[in-house]
């Protein structure tokens, strides 16, 4: 941002791109240190390098949320799935073994 946080962003202001909305999204989320913040597929206008890296420093282990969706679901270390069939929780790769609705995925 050319003024860093004293940037306008508007008609008046800059323009942003949806990837530069979406990176504004996830740090007001973070930064505003909501007790729960949800995301629906946050990091998809992202060109791929800037989506690992924001998922690396954010959703990942080291990072400093704990709840992702179904694009980064492998990456998860522990995962609690919702289904007209019922609650199925463990970890991915028990799940993935367990051949209902997450093995059903594809992913």
């Amino acid at each position: 941002m050319p003024a860093g946080h004293d940037t306008l962003i508007g008609p008046q202001g800059t323009r942003l791109s949806q990837g530069q909305r979406q990176r504004i999204a996830i740090a007001h989320a973070v930064y505003t240190r909501k007790p729960l913040a949800l995301f629906d597929n946050v990091l998809s206008d992202l060109v791929r390098v800037t989506g690992r890296k924001a998922f690396d420093r954010v959703f990942s282990a080291r990072g400093i949320l704990r709840l992702i969706g179904l694009h980064y679901l492998p990456e998860a270390e522990f995962v609690i799935a919702y289904s007209e069939d019922g609650l199925e929780m463990g970890t991915f790769r028990e799940l993935r073994l367990a051949k209902e609705y997450i093995s059903d995925l594809d992913i």
